[in-house]
Order: structure tokens, then sequence, then C-alpha cells
């Protein structure tokens, strides 16, 4: 069964590589991109102590958009569209707010609803196969810690990896969810069910790139050297 990890098709017009904005419980014409000093933006591992708005506002600096997905915040905004097909597929549960999108003067920015979804830490997937993934360790943290890759427990990859140039991933029961890594919080990873509804929709912002190989994800800052490798195929 194959696993793609979702990313925004930033070619198009309307969708772009760097989303700014803020999110405001009320517009405000007279500071219309205040600071996000929320409470409920606040995410631990226990989760929020105020939970999130059923409604909120995303106020922007763009002119136009046109995405379906894109990474914001702690969590990830989509489409209706698209969280339609979520609605109907096996996802890991998450937290969500109705979203209207809006310009620095309170005009509206898009004819799509959106919705803002976010996956507490509690119901991230930790299903990554470290024995399969190629990844770098981070050695300056190792040698800080005084610890040696080869007495590292599994439960501890996470802090001392860099970054991955292959990610294989454990079989999941869900088709739609996010992997317990830091390195991994801006992405979300699918099944071919949830990626052959979006191709049935005709979706087109939204680029499906088939594990184990990740593209520039982090190749474009690391230098993968043998020294830095774990390679276990």
């Amino acid at each position: 069964m194959s696993t793609y990890i979702l990313k925004p098709n930033t070619e198009l017009k309307g969708v772009p590589i760097f989303l700014d904005a803020v999110f405001v419980e009320n517009f405000d014409s007279n500071e219309p991109m205040p600071n996000m000093s929320y409470d409920w933006i606040r995410k631990t591992q226990k989760g929020r102590s105020v939970p999130l708005p059923k409604e909120l506002k995303l106020i922007c600096k763009h002119k136009f958009l046109n995405f379906d997905y894109i990474p914001f915040s702690t969590g990830f905004l989509v489409s209706e569209k698209i969280f339609d097909i979520i609605d109907n597929i096996e996802s890991v549960d998450f937290e969500y707010s109705k979203i209207e999108i809006l310009d620095i003067k309170g005009a509206n920015l898009s004819e799509k609803t959106f919705f803002y979804i976010d996956f507490p830490f509690s119901n991230q997937v930790d299903s990554i196969n470290y024995d399969q993934s190629y990844f770098a360790w981070d050695l300056k943290e190792l040698k800080y810690d005084k610890k040696r890759i080869e007495d590292l427990d599994q439960k501890d990859y996470s802090i001392y990896i860099k970054g991955f140039k292959e990610l294989y991933l454990d079989e999941s029961i869900f088709d739609l969810f996010q992997i317990k890594n830091s390195l991994f919080t801006q992405y979300l990873f699918c099944s071919n069910k949830f990626k052959e509804n979006v191709e049935n929709e005709n979706i087109k912002s939204i680029i499906f790139q088939e594990l184990p190989e990740i593209l520039d994800l982090h190749e474009s800052r690391l230098n993968y050297n043998v020294q830095y490798l774990k390679w276990n195929k």
C-alpha cells in the first residue's frame, strides 16, 4: 500500500509558498492583523486549555488566494471539498474551525469555504520505520549530550535526527494522519484512497509525493555524508 506526503502546489497562481496571515476572532479595521495571542493557539502534549472557536477569520495580505490545502500555524487550512473528503475516510481525530478568509480591508478573498484542522499531539501517529528510513544524525547535539548513536533507543531517535532523505512508514489504518516527529509538523500523510478521492474532484492545488522519496524537503539544508547517515537496507 502506497503512502504519500501532501504538499501545496505552489506553482499555481493563488497558492502561496508562505501564507502571510493571522487568525482573528473578530475583524477590527483599526488593527486588522494583531498578534495571535489567543489561549486557544497554544497546543501542549495535554491538549488545549481553551478549545478552538467554532468559527474564525483569517486576515491575509495576499491579493488572490486559490488553494485547497496549506500548512498554517500548528495545523492546516483545507477547502470545503477537502474537508468533505476527510469526513468520509478513516482519519485520525482532529480539532477544527470554520474559516472566513478576508483581506486587510475586510473584503472576502475567496469564494471557497475553508476549515482549519489541527491534530492534537496525542493523535499524531508514531509510525516511522527507522530501520528502513535514510536519515542524518545531528552529531553536534549528540556530542553535546554525550550520547553515542549505537546506544540510542528508538524512542530517542527523533531528538537527534537532523533530516530525512528517504522516509518509510509502517502501515497505517488511517487514510489521513500526521506523524509524531518534529521535522514533519508542516505535513500531512495519506493513503491511496485519499489521493484518489482528491484527484476525482479534479483538485490541482495539492501535490502527492509517494514515500519513501520526499524530494528536497530536508536535502536542501543538509550535507548527506557517510558519517551522518544511518542506512539499513
